[in-house]
């Protein structure tokens, strides 16, 4: 008897821990440990009830928990990797810090970004030096350092008496993702456009048009424009960041969320405030859960749909520089990117990159996509298909031409 009373207080403590553990830990877990106290405290009833069909019930209760679990946790980590390089099978990281003895360089990962109600996640405002080392087969294949400023803003070449500026906003690509620090695309414009320039790289890695409207509309600006004589804005998008703007990428499961109210872009919050398929009361106490999410999240956006989305966001940012600023926003289109009729349809100002690369580099535009960036293969990092140090040269000098016209 004193054996069941054991049993049963530790699946009372199991199942309050369970609770508990949706208050005390952050997203991405909040519920795949409440799913694993739940699993075990369904394994302790297991063994102290005695008539078979309960026992059946718990073992698949247990079962389903588990499950949930496994699930949750693989979802959570995909939203850890949202700062990372996406890697090849068999190509393993490795800690550059005991290499370098250096013991303030960070290894890139999940730990440079929290969540942000308004971003959805961010890197975190501290100055930091990070590494990133692959190797394939014991040869290395990228070694890159990232240097944060205390804005967390990735670092350009610093000009303390420039009178004009460019704010670059983006993605990954604008961040530079698996390049170094002078091989990113707002480095090189800097040092393109010489002394009397300072860029400013507010882009991040899986940041959509969404991020960059909320960025604008947060204020992100307001300390930079009243520095200088002239002040640009630039927004570099890519092909397929229409379905980031319509929330289908997995890694932007709270990203700020924006929907198209006669004509225009408005938020809404954020993603996890969207209307589900079904369960209300399900939804109002799993909102959370990304299992919940992926199983419950609405239909995906038809293509169509979700280009004009993407474009009325920008536009909406441009008319929100204009409102603040007196200022525009140049958008410029990346090889491939299928966002140029409907920008121009809402007046907004582009630049074409794709007349900015040489012809031996480019793909027909009927190839180009989101993968391949409109580049062939020998201009992509071989670990993640992002621009390599080459093509982010030519890039930054067409941004360059755009703004010296």
């Amino acid at each position: 008897m004193k054996k069941r009373y054991r049993l049963l207080s530790a699946a009372i403590f199991f199942l309050i821990l369970g609770i508990a553990q949706r208050k005390l830990l952050p997203n991405p877990y909040v519920w795949n440990f409440t799913f694993l106290s739940w699993a075990v405290t369904c394994a302790f009833l297991v063994i102290i009830v005695r008539k078979a069909v309960a026992q059946y019930f718990l073992i698949g209760a247990a079962s389903l928990f588990f499950a949930l679990f496994a699930a949750e946790t693989l979802f959570g980590l995909g939203f850890e990797q949202t700062g990372q390089e996406a890697k090849p099978r068999n190509v393993p990281i490795e800690d550059i810090r005991a290499d370098k003895q250096d013991p303030e360089l960070l290894p890139f990962n999940a730990n440079l970004i929290k969540r942000d109600p308004e971003l959805g996640y961010r890197p975190k405002p501290e100055k930091a030096r990070v590494a990133s080392r692959h190797s394939l087969d014991g040869k290395i294949i990228s070694d890159v350092l990232y240097t944060f400023d205390e804005q967390g803003r990735r670092i350009t070449p610093s000009r303390s008496a420039a009178k004009n500026a460019v704010a670059v906003f983006g993605c990954s690509v604008a961040f530079g993702l698996g390049l170094n620090d002078s091989e990113s695309i707002p480095y090189v414009l800097g040092q393109v456009l010489g002394t009397n320039w300072q860029v400013y790289n507010l882009a991040y890695s899986g940041y959509g048009a969404h991020q960059m409207l909320a960025q604008i509309q947060g204020g992100v600006l307001d300390a930079i424009v009243p520095e200088y004589e002239r002040v640009e804005v630039i927004f570099l998008t890519i092909p397929s960041h229409e379905t980031r703007s319509a929330g289908e990428a997995g890694w932007d499961q709270y990203g700020p969320w924006y929907v198209l109210e006669n004509g225009r872009a408005a938020r809404k919050g954020n993603f996890t405030d969207r209307p589900r398929r079904a369960f209300p009361v399900l939804e109002k106490i799993m909102r959370d859960s990304l299992v919940f999410q992926r199983l419950f999240r609405p239909p995906a956006m038809d293509q169509d749909e979700a280009i004009t989305l993407h474009a009325a966001i920008i536009a909406e940012a441009d008319i929100e520089l204009n409102k603040r600023y007196g200022i525009r926003i140049k958008t410029a289109l990346w090889p491939g990117a299928p966002f140029g009729a409907e920008l121009a349809r809402r007046n907004v100002p582009l630049v074409d990159l794709y007349s900015a690369f040489p012809e031996d580099m480019l793909l027909p535009p009927d190839q180009a996509s989101g993968h391949n960036l409109g580049l062939t293969g020998e201009n992509l990092l071989f670990m993640d298909n992002h621009p390599n140090a080459k093509a982010a040269k030519y890039a930054a000098q067409g941004l360059a031409d755009s703004l010296v016209k």
